[in-house]
């Protein structure tokens, strides 16, 4: 097997195996939720003190935490759309001053790849909103339907 075939098979079993983890994560926390318990730690969720993220719902300290680990992805997405911005326009100046007539390329393709990590971030942020919409709407159904079968669903 050729580095580069055993590189493809590595780097897409990964990919694999990560993919099934977080379906598994994902499928666990709404199992949680809909017991009527915290999506992260599994504990009981007061009536108050609750919080939406995702569409899932968190107790105070794991919706912290994972504020402050959306905040971490956000501000480091953030981060490397400048600096692969930046790439793109130093290495194009550096190609010009050595004379490569292909200078531009490398800013156009580097710039292109900030405005699609730009616009991802701008997507999945959106997702997140929806889904808890999707989520609160959902759970008001839920209830009037109990309420209108008058079970203690």
């Amino acid at each position: 097997m050729t580095p580069s075939t055993l590189s493809i098979v590595v780097l897409g079993g990964a990919a694999a195996v990560v993919s099934a983890l977080m379906l598994a994560l994902d499928r666990r926390s709404e199992r949680l939720n809909l017991q009527g318990a915290c999506a992260g730690c599994g504990g009981v969720l007061p009536a108050q003190e609750s919080y939406r993220i995702e569409g899932k719902v968190y107790c105070t300290r794991c919706a912290s935490r994972l504020r402050v680990r959306l905040t971490i992805a956000y501000v480091s997405l953030a981060v490397l759309i400048v600096l692969v911005g930046l790439l793109g326009i130093g290495g194009s100046i550096s190609l010009w001053r050595q004379g490569d007539s292909s200078w531009w390329l490398m800013a156009l393709t580097l710039l292109a790849c900030a405005v699609l990590l730009f616009f991802a971030g701008r997507t999945i942020l959106r997702a997140m909103r929806d889904r808890n919409r999707f989520a609160e709407e959902l759970e008001r159904a839920r209830l009037k339907a109990a309420a209108l079968l008058g079970g203690d669903e």
